[in-house]
Formats: structure tokens, C-alpha cells, sequence
């Protein structure tokens, strides 16, 4: 019985912790194109590349 109970809770516990790392991936930014790679993912400013609409839309406006 005293098993059991051990066993089960360790199930619970070693379950949970691979879930918070499951949910932990979901917030690590993707950063396309390898400028904006290279500039640490500060490319928010500059949209005059490939990859100008994925990280600032509105710039685009304003591309030649």
C-alpha cells in the first residue's frame, strides 16, 4: 500500500513537471531571418528586409 502511494505520487510529480516545461516552450520568441538573428531579435525598428512583415508589419509602409 505504502508503494502504491509512492509510485503514484511520483507519477503526479514527475507528470507535472514535463508539463511546465511543455508550457515553458511556448514563450521563446522564434526569430526569422538571420539579421534579426544576429541582432539579438532587436529588428522591431528596421523593416527593410525579407523578414520586415513578420516582425513589424505597419513598417512596411515605409519601404522602398
Amino acid at each position: 500500500m505504502r508503494t502504491r502511494r509512492l509510485v503514484g505520487l511520483l507519477l503526479v510529480l514527475i507528470g507535472g513537471a514535463a508539463r511546465a516545461q511543455g508550457i515553458e516552450s511556448n514563450f521563446k520568441p522564434y526569430i526569422v531571418g538571420g539579421r534579426a538573428a544576429g541582432m539579438g531579435g532587436a529588428f522591431t525598428a528596421l523593416a527593410d528586409d525579407g523578414s520586415g512583415a513578420y516582425h513589424n508589419p505597419g513598417g512596411l509602409a515605409f519601404t522602398r
